[in-house]
């Protein structure tokens, strides 16, 4: 007998569709003359060469500025396109290269799986077939080879941020506030244009003022909105060195971000571990001040620690593959031997969301025959030999972490003793 979840993937692929729609995938580009290539100019000759080939564009993808090799990013619209192909509601995608597609070769397995049934992928070069087993091979070749560039050029990083450290240097990024550094980019400024370095004048102005909000928080307990407040009226007043490095104006929670980076204390700090110092920068405060001021910073927090009631909401998916479950209290029910009121995971059915992800409002479970399962192959997986080396290097990453909060706790019960 058809369950409800074989109707609906029946609804799904006899849907009809047009046999000429394409959509269109999306994201930044490199030329190999190192022009960038936009995710608008990309768009434009993807119309343009789906409708060329005598094709209709339908729906257009994109994702800006996302990588597509870090496993950590999640490409909300890449996903989107991949539920409208195995759908069946496009025929095919197009794509500026295959590196533009993925970088992962499990992705681009997913696509040859929605390919059985013909569908296309478009390049402005070639056309994959992806029915043959000669356009499988070269399609995975391509992305093959975009993971490999992506590896080699992760392994370059990798080496030039060692030698960055080694010799005393930032990782980059824009320049500090109070730290020297180069000046914003001018609104008219392309890609070629010479950088230059921040003024000595307004680099020392920001001094000042860091100096003055360290003096202010250890001395007068200000505050950190009653300091941003004041910063901003300065600002608007004509003083620029009182806003930040970016041209906005403060919170308290950017300027205490800002007045607890270790680079205002000459130091050079690496996944959160101190490494050395920075060369060629004067700290503005002491290192004893600037862990004061963090140390100041974690006392100010309020609240107690979050203990989440349903610690898998969100992280595992339900078994239609549209949406991640949540947790829900029934307390229409009897509750657990000990008391606690029942609990159960439920795939919830959005209609406000689009249609891969609304979920099926079918499936659910008890939370603790859920967690309880979870917690058992958790405990298989980390006792299992071929993962020893894995677990034994987080657990020294674990003690050195702790390592590091207890010096700290150290030394805030000694400022407290100092203080008493």
């Amino acid at each position: 007998m058809a369950t409800d979840r074989d109707r609906r993937a029946t609804r799904l692929t006899t849907t009809p569709v047009s046999a000429e729609e394409i959509d269109i995938y999306a994201r930044i580009s490199r030329a190999p003359s190192g022009e960038t290539i936009k995710v608008d100019d990309q768009i434009k000759m993807g119309t343009e060469d789906i409708e060329d080939r005598g094709l209709r564009v339908g729906t257009i993808f994109r994702d800006d500025s996302l990588s597509a090799w870090n496993p950590k990013v999640i490409r909300d619209e890449w996903i989107k396109m991949m539920g409208r192909l195995e759908s069946g509601a496009s025929t095919g995608v197009w794509i500026l290269e295959v590196s533009r597609f993925t970088r992962k070769p499990i992705e681009g397995e997913r696509l040859i799986a929605a390919a059985n049934d013909g569908k296309r992928v478009l390049t402005p070069e070639v056309e994959f077939d992806l029915t043959t087993a000669a356009g499988r091979s070269a399609f995975r070749d391509a992305i093959n080879k975009a993971a490999a560039e992506s590896d080699f050029t992760s392994e370059r990083v990798k080496r030039g941020n060692a030698r960055r450290i080694k010799r005393g240097r930032s990782l980059g990024g824009i320049r500090g506030y109070g730290t020297p550094g180069l000046a914003p980019k001018p609104d008219d400024w392309e890609a070629g244009d010479p950088r230059y370095p921040e003024s000595p004048e307004r680099v020392e102005a920001e001094r000042l003022i860091v100096r003055e909000c360290y003096d202010r928080c250890f001395e007068e307990k200000a505050s950190w909105i009653s300091l941003a407040r004041e910063l901003n009226e300065r600002g608007m007043a004509g003083e620029r060195a009182a806003l930040p490095v970016t041209g906005g104006l403060w919170t308290q929670f950017t300027l205490a971000r800002t007045m607890t980076r270790p680079a205002l204390a000459g130091l050079l700090y690496f996944k959160g571990e101190k490494v050395g110092e920075l060369a060629k920068v004067k700290g503005v405060v002491s290192e004893e001040e600037w862990q004061r001021m963090c140390a100041l910073l974690q006392a100010r927090r309020s609240g107690r620690p979050h203990v989440p009631t349903y610690p898998l909401s969100g992280v595992i998916m339900c078994q239609c593959g549209r949406a991640r479950i949540s947790g829900v209290t029934r307390r229409s029910v009897p509750p657990y031997p000990d008391g606690e009121p029942r609990r159960e995971y439920r795939c919830r059915l959005r209609q406000d969301l689009p249609v891969e992800q609304r979920g099926c409002g079918h499936n659910s479970m008890d939370a603790r025959l859920l967690e309880q399962a979870v917690d058992a192959a958790m405990t298989a997986l980390l006792g299992d030999p071929r993962n020893a080396e894995r677990v034994a290097q987080r657990l020294g990453e674990n003690r050195s972490e702790r390592a590091r909060i207890k010096a700290e706790l150290d030394f805030n019960n000694d400022e407290a003793d100092a203080l008493a």
